[in-house]
C-alpha cells in the first residue's frame, strides 16, 4: 500500500482497460422502442425479438437490458382472474361435487382394502 501510495499519491484503484458497458445506451433505446410499440399494440404487449429486429441490437443485449436494467419481466396477461357474485354459487357447487367423488373414491378403496 505504500508503494502505492508513493507511485501514485493515491489509495483509489486505477482505471481498468477494455470493452466500455453498452448497458445504458441499450437499455434506453430498448425502453423507448419498448414504449412506442406498446402504445401501438392492442394489448401493450411486445417481444424481445421483435425489439431485437427493430432496434438492431441482438436478443441476448435486448433481453439483457429488459431484464436487468429495466426490471421488467415477460408474463401473460389474463383478462379474467377474479370471480365476481354470480360465480360464487356454481364455483361453490364445483367443489362440493368434487368433494363427493373424492369421499366415493376413498370409500370404493377402503372397501377393498377390507377382507
Amino acid at each position: 500500500m505504500m508503494k502505492k501510495f508513493e507511485a501514485t499519491g493515491s489509495l483509489a484503484s486505477r482505471q481498468r482497460s477494455g470493452r466500455p458497458s453498452t448497458a445504458a445506451a441499450v437499455a434506453t433505446t430498448v425502453e423507448q422502442t419498448v414504449q412506442s410499440m406498446s402504445a401501438v399494440a392492442a394489448y401493450g404487449e411486445c417481444s424481445a425479438r421483435e425489439v431485437s429486429r427493430q432496434t438492431g441490437v441482438s436478443y441476448g443485449s435486448v433481453w439483457k437490458a429488459l431484464r436487468i436494467t429495466l426490471k421488467r419481466y415477460p408474463y401473460k396477461l389474463q383478462h379474467k382472474q377474479e370471480l365476481k357474485p354470480p360465480d360464487f354459487d356454481s364455483r361453490r357447487g364445483k367443489v362440493h361435487s368434487q368433494n363427493d367423488v373424492n369421499k366415493t373414491v376413498k370409500l370404493t378403496t377402503n372397501e377393498m382394502k377390507l377382507p
